[in-house]
């Protein structure tokens, strides 16, 4: 009877254990998840990137059909952003990044376009 009381012990132990080990983990994994799912903002993220990407042609006075200059310009498109961003049809540039790499090219990367429609996703938060 000892050696079975022992056994059903040291069985309790692991049982124990396995348990807190699977807590860690899944709590670990939600935490890497909350923190992928982080406020995007217009001041903070997207802002940076239509400024230097698509503001030096979408602006008065260029062959570009609409302003996007504020963050009014950039919600109310922000939809149609986020599809052209995507589908990579915008901004417009030709070169083959994977030959060679140009100064000021306007190449969005997929980090960026993550950014961008992660804020759509999220009703297009503006605060600074």
């Amino acid at each position: 009877m000892d050696a079975s009381y022992k056994y059903l012990q040291k069985s309790k132990m692991k049982n124990r254990l396995l348990q807190k080990i699977v807590t860690i983990v899944f709590l670990t994994g939600m935490c890497s998840l909350c923190q992928a799912q982080q406020k995007v903002t217009f001041a903070e993220n997207i802002a940076p990137i239509i400024f230097k990407n698509c503001a030096p042609c979408h602006h008065e006075g260029t062959a570009a059909p609409f302003s996007l200059l504020n963050y009014e310009d950039v919600a109310k498109r922000a939809r149609m952003i986020e599809k052209v961003t995507h589908s990579r049809f915008m901004p417009p540039w030709k070169a083959d990044p994977t030959y060679r790499s140009f100064a000021n090219d306007k190449i969005l990367s997929q980090g960026e376009i993550d950014l961008i429609k992660q804020w759509v996703s999220q009703e297009m938060p503006r605060e600074i």
